[in-house]
């Protein structure tokens, strides 16, 4: 989960292909599902598909895109409502950080464009700490009203995909989920991780079949990194402190990432 996750943008090593990759995939539209043992990288990756500096790499008008980190594993209770909680949670969350509610934009976060009022008076309607629970019908109009407000262009970066599978509505909430990346009129893209290929983890019942998951139409394998990749992470504490920064760094957490 995120918590293992690379979080300072000069932390991330290597993946550079890959991450174009995804880039090229989000910008046309294609969900794509992340498949690799733990420990290498997955939620790094999505967390790095959030940053300002990575998404310049392929779009000049960041304004209208919200790429959203989504993290199943903290989910209080497997129901679609806590899902549903999280979701706006985690929108609230990229917003301020952002700059929504009179917050500094964090670094290399892209500024919010457009209309800021109406973009704080969404969150004040939105779940102010994890855990919440949204019906469904309720985070569906907030979604619309997340639309009106000039976000043209949403990426949902879905963590631990395998935990769907203990939420007992799970079909109704995939239906509701295909639905989104189906509507033309508003550009929702999936990017998944998950230990398993998704045609794997149908097979064995951990997720229950679903038209959603057809739309998964690319798959990207993180295999483990490439001996210049891993001679720069073996040498970042010894950079870091070169620049006064290693304080906090956990070796432990850098390398060994989920």
């Amino acid at each position: 989960g995120s918590d293992q996750a690379v979080k300072r943008p000069e932390d991330f090593v290597g993946r550079k292909s890959e991450i174009l990759e995804l880039l090229d995939s989000i910008q046309a539209s294609n969900c794509v599902q992340i498949v690799a043992p733990r420990r290498m990288g997955k939620s790094s990756v999505l967390v790095h598909l959030t940053r300002e500096s990575t998404l310049r790499q392929r779009s000049s008008n960041l304004g209208p895109l919200l790429h959203i980190y989504l993290n199943l594993q903290a989910l209080p209770d497997p129901t679609e409502e806590a899902f549903w909680g999280q979701l706006l949670w985690s929108i609230r969350t990229r917003l301020i950080e952002r700059g929504a509610e009179d917050h500094t934009p964090l670094q290399d976060h892209p500024a919010l464009p457009m209309d800021k009022a109406g973009i704080n008076s969404w969150c004040q309607s939105a779940p102010s700490e994890t855990g919440a629970h949204f019906p469904y019908s309720e985070a569906y109009d907030r979604l619309q009203a997340l639309k009106e407000l000039g976000f043209s262009r949403m990426t949902i970066l879905m963590d631990e995909l395998e935990i769907l599978g203990q939420i007992p509505t799970q079909r109704d909430l995939t239906q509701r989920l295909r639905a989104m990346a189906g509507d033309s009129r508003w550009g929702v893209t999936f990017v998944t991780a998950s230990r398993q290929p998704i045609a794997h983890l149908t097979q064995d019942g951990t997720l229950s079949a679903s038209p959603f998951y057809n739309i998964f139409s690319q798959t990207l394998r993180l295999g483990p990194f490439s001996r210049s990749e891993l001679d720069t992470l073996l040498t970042l504490p010894e950079r870091l402190a070169d620049q006064g920064q290693l304080e906090g760094w956990d070796p432990a957490v850098s390398l060994t990432q989920p």
